[in-house]
């Protein structure tokens, strides 16, 4: 069963289970939909769950496997989801059945009171249900992705705790703070500060004045760390101690001053403030806050997704290290609204309007629009934005986390794309023959005497191509579940080849085919299988070749077994879709982005027979020079 290879511990556990005593059956008989999930979910980084049928039989893989704890694990593999989550059943049940009738539902961290280590308790998750849809269309189950988020919703409980904690330390450490307007060159403090410059707590704070409050010996330091702060291109940063005399009083005091200029998308700074800190008696204060702000950033630097901090405005002013891997700035790029540029500008403006209704509202944001990489290439991710707010519900600041959901969407376009390509080359054969069997009745009704060969001959080749199409479905069938029957004899390579030109040379009229051939090779194989992959790859080489009228193949011996070469001079690959070609429902496009018609799996389905058959399948090719495909197999199989 090759759709459960790999996938780590789940992978195991999976393959060690009697299914046969399950809902599910053996796994060889379960449908291809549910064989392609399950082998998509076992190899993802993401925690996925499926749950099966109408009992919800469950499966996970190994990023699931820590939500079930150490109560619900290994016994929910292969049980019903009614029996696993009995204790939050009456929740997601309804949910469920919603998605069984078709529809997708999911919500971030959503909380759920889950017994999962011995005790209950109140989990939080980022999830989406959404429906498995079978060949038919019918819903098979329900596929759920996961990110438990509960850690970070206490992360941020204990940020919120560490800011009333900040302020109660500002006020009993008896700090002071400071704001400057680099534009007005206004200066504002608290009380405190007031205080300790000598000055009335309803007087307004003159810089030269509290200029003058600076001992004489230290002013010169003070501006020119103040100057060194706000110019642009520095990263704001401001910390100096210098003492302060208080005229009321006639005292001195020695303080830290400690702040941060902000700059604009323009790179001029806007905002500058911080604390004071009197160090005659308190030297250690400031090292508390350091740490504070230090054990954060550490929390938000190991998360795995991309993620960053807006004031109340939407003023992005913080990102963390995963933003800057990803993208590939730095601080002074993004600063603000310096992340429009990683943006598509052709997404932007939706994006830009559905951001600023969140900032108005405060409501939380949820979108996937695409990012620009460091590598220059867009990427879909899932983005959130929730506010935090303050005691009085006051959104003091947004917090944003960018999910790639790269995967997911290939995974739905593949899908897509092969639907669309099925339905579209079954249905002209199927039209076709029905048209010419509706003039065939026509003719019939009408006693006339009429030629209906011809007629007859082109049902007859529609029929022909639709029967081909369901083979190849029907083989992508049997490959999938392991039920490919070799039928092994020994017969002449070199005849089964000629055999394969000569049918191929009365369909296509405008193409020479030349043979070059070995001395006389005997080989041990199916003939029906491999003769189906030598008609893929000369069908092929017509196709690809429309303004050639040449091909050449070739056998030889070589290293124990016999090499085929099918060589045609025509559009050609490029060297970077040489490793795709073989891949299910992959199609080639000529220079004018031109499709050529198929459903893509023939290639497919001709590497996985020489493989199985113990040989190797490969191509060399240069675009507009045409292309040679290469086929060997093993003298006995």
């Amino acid at each position: 069963m090759r759709f459960l290879t790999g996938g780590g511990e789940m992978g195991n556990l999976i393959r060690s289970v009697n299914w046969s005593a399950t809902p599910l059956g053996d796994p060889t008989d379960w449908s291809p939909t549910l064989k392609t999930h399950v082998s998509t979910m076992l190899h993802n980084k993401i925690g996925m769950y499926i749950a099966w049928g109408k009992e919800y039989i469950q499966l996970y893989n190994d990023a699931y496997r820590p939500i079930l704890g150490s109560v619900k694990h290994p016994a929910a593999m292969g049980i019903s989801t009614r029996e696993t989550f009995a204790e939050i059943w009456h929740i997601i049940e309804s949910m469920f059945a919603d998605v069984m009738a078709g529809n997708s539902v999911g919500f971030p961290d959503f909380m759920l009171p889950l017994e999962r280590n011995g005790f209950v308790e109140e989990c939080f998750f980022d999830f989406s249900y959404s429906p498995i849809f079978e060949i038919d269309g019918t819903v098979g189950g329900v596929l759920v992705t996961v990110i438990e988020t509960t850690e970070k919703k206490r992360n941020f409980e204990r940020l919120s705790d560490r800011q009333r904690q900040l302020d109660f330390t500002i006020e009993a450490a008896d700090l002071a703070t400071w704001d400057l307007d680099p534009k007005t060159n206004k200066f504002v403090g608290n009380d405190r500060l007031k205080k300790w410059f000598g000055l009335e707590t309803d007087e307004e704070i003159a810089l030269p004045v509290a200029f003058d409050r600076i001992i004489v010996q230290d002013r010169e330091r003070v501006a020119n760390a103040i100057e060194a702060a706000l110019k642009p291109g520095s990263d704001g940063s401001y910390e100096i101690e210098y003492t302060i005399f208080n005229p009321v009083n006639n005292k001195y005091k020695n303080v830290l001053a400690r702040g941060k200029a902000l700059f604009d998308k323009d790179d001029r700074p806007f905002k500058f403030s911080g604390i004071l800190q009197d160090v005659t008696s308190f030297a250690d204060i400031t090292k508390h806050l350091k740490e504070v702000g230090e054990r954060f950033e550490t929390m938000a630097n190991n998360m795995p997704n991309l993620a960053w901090i807006a004031h109340a405005d939407g003023w992005i002013y913080w990102y963390n290290k995963q933003w800057y891997n990803y993208t590939g700035t730095v601080a002074k790029d993004m600063e603000g609204w310096g992340w429009k540029s990683v943006h598509d500008p052709i997404e932007f403006p939706r994006v830009l309007k559905v951001y600023e209704e969140s900032i108005k509202t405060g409501h939380p944001f949820e979108m996937v629009f695409p990012i620009k990489g460091a590598d220059g290439i867009f990427r879909p991710f899932l983005t959130r934005t929730v506010p935090i707010k303050n005691d009085t519900g006051e959104i003091i600041n947004w917090l944003g986390t960018n999910t790639d959901i790269t995967k997911q969407k290939e995974a739905e376009t593949l899908k897509e794309n092969f639907l669309s390509m099925a339905s579209h080359e079954l249905k002209t054969p199927v039209t076709t023959i029905k048209a010419y069997a509706q003039l065939l009745e026509t003719i019939a009704a009408s006693g006339e005497a009429m030629p209906i060969g011809e007629m007859l001959q082109k049902i007859v080749k529609q029929a022909d191509k639709l029967t081909s199409i369901i083979e190849d479905l029907l083989d992508i069938t049997k490959i999938q579940k392991n039920k490919f029957v070799f039928n092994n004899a020994v017969f002449n390579f070199n005849e089964l080849v000629n055999e394969a030109v000569e049918d191929m040379q009365r369909i296509s009229g405008r193409h020479t085919i030349e043979t070059n051939f070995d001395s006389n090779i005997e080989i041990h194989g199916d003939r029906d299988k491999i003769i189906q992959v030598i008609n893929n790859l000369i069908s092929n080489a017509v196709k690809y070749s429309p303004q050639s009228d040449r091909i050449i193949i070739a056998t030889r011996l070589l290293d124990g077994g016999v090499q085929l070469s099918v060589q045609d001079f025509g559009i050609g690959i490029e060297g970077k879709k040489h490793q795709n070609i073989f891949e299910q429902f992959y199609r080639i496009s000529d220079s004018s982005q031109y499709t050529f018609p198929g459903l893509g799996i023939g290639l497919y389905i001709a590497s996985e027979i020489v493989t199985l058959l113990g040989g190797k399948i490969w191509l060399e090719s240069e675009m507009n020079k045409g292309s040679t495909f290469y086929v060997w197999l093993p003298a006995k199989t």
